[in-house]
C-alpha cells in the first residue's frame, strides 16, 4: 500500500508540487484476544457412604422333630361275618387245611374292615361226615359264607347242599369241572383254578415236545378224572390210565 501512494504523487498536477503525499499508516495489528481463563476442573464427587451390610439372621433355634403318629389300626366298618370252614385237618393231608385255615384268618386281620365270627371243622376227608358239618352250620349256626374244603369228592357232596340253601360257597382248593359246566351255580366261586385246567397246559406242551407214547396215572376220584381229561383234551389219547 505504501508503495502505490508514492507513485501516484509523481505524475500528478503541477500545483499539488508541495502536497504532501498522502499517508498511509499500515493499520495497526489486532490485539491477540486474551486467552479464555482456564475452567477450573470440577471439584470429584464426593463418594457415596457404603451402606453397612445388615447383620446376618440369628439362627433359628433347633427344634426337636415331633415323633410320627402311630398308624390307627382300622376302624371295624362292615360289621360281623360269620364263616363257616369245612377243611382237612387230620390225616396226612392235615398241612393243606392248616395252610388254608391259617391264611384265611390272616387275611381278615390285615384287612381289619370286618370281625371275623369263624367255625372251623375237620371232614376228615370224608365227604358224608362234611355234608352233616354243612347241615349244622347252615341251620344252626346260620353261617354268611362257607369255605375251606381241599378235595373235590368231598366239595361234590357239600358246595351243591350249601349254593342251593342260598349261601355263598368259596372254594380255595377244589374245583371239580362239573361246577364249571352243568352245576354252575351263582353262589359258587373260586379262589384257585379249575381241576382241569393244569393238565390242559401239560397237554399242550407235550404234545408241542412231540413225544407220542404217554401214560396217565391220577387218583381214582374226581380231581383225577378231570386231570386226565383235561390232558387228553390237548393231547389226544393216551397209551395207558392208571
Amino acid at each position: 500500500m505504501a508503495t502505490f501512494g508514492i507513485l501516484a504523487a509523481a505524475c500528478g498536477d503541477d500545483d499539488t508540487d508541495d502536497a504532501a503525499p498522502a499517508e498511509t499508516a499500515e493499520a495497526a495489528p489486532e490485539a491477540a484476544p486474551e486467552p479464555e481463563p482456564a475452567a477450573e476442573p470440577e471439584a470429584a464427587p464426593e463418594p457415596e457412604p457404603v451402606e453397612e451390610p445388615e447383620a446376618a439372621p440369628e439362627p433359628a433355634e433347633e427344634t426337636e422333630p415331633e415323633p410320627a403318629a402311630e398308624p390307627e389300626e382300622p376302624a371295624v366298618v362292615g360289621g360281623q361275618v360269620k364263616v363257616g370252614m369245612i377243611t382237612t385237618l387230620s390225616t396226612g393231608a392235615a398241612y393243606l387245611g392248616e395252610g388254608i385255615r391259617d391264611a384265611f384268618i390272616l387275611a381278615f386281620e390285615l384287612d381289619g374292615r370286618y370281625e371275623l365270627d369263624l367255625i372251623v371243622e375237620d371232614d376228615g376227608r370224608d365227604p358224608a361226615f362234611a355234608q352233616q358239618l354243612a347241615d349244622r352250620m347252615l341251620t344252626r349256626d346260620e353261617v354268611d359264607v362257607m369255605t375251606g374244603i381241599v378235595f373235590s369228592n368231598v366239595a361234590g357232596a357239600v358246595v351243591p347242599q350249601v349254593v342251593n340253601a342260598g349261601t355263598i360257597y368259596i372254594s380255595p382248593n377244589a374245583a371239580p369241572s362239573p361246577f364249571a359246566g352243568a352245576q354252575c351255580h351263582e353262589n359258587y366261586f373260586v379262589a384257585s383254578w379249575q381241576n382241569d385246567n393244569q393238565a390242559e397246559a401239560m397237554g399242550v406242551y407235550v404234545a408241542d415236545q412231540g413225544y407220542e407214547s404217554v401214560v396217565a396215572l391220577a387218583p381214582n376220584y374226581q380231581a383225577g378224572h378231570d386231570l386226565v381229561a383235561g390232558f387228553k383234551r390237548f393231547f389226544g389219547e393216551v397209551d395207558e390210565e392208571i
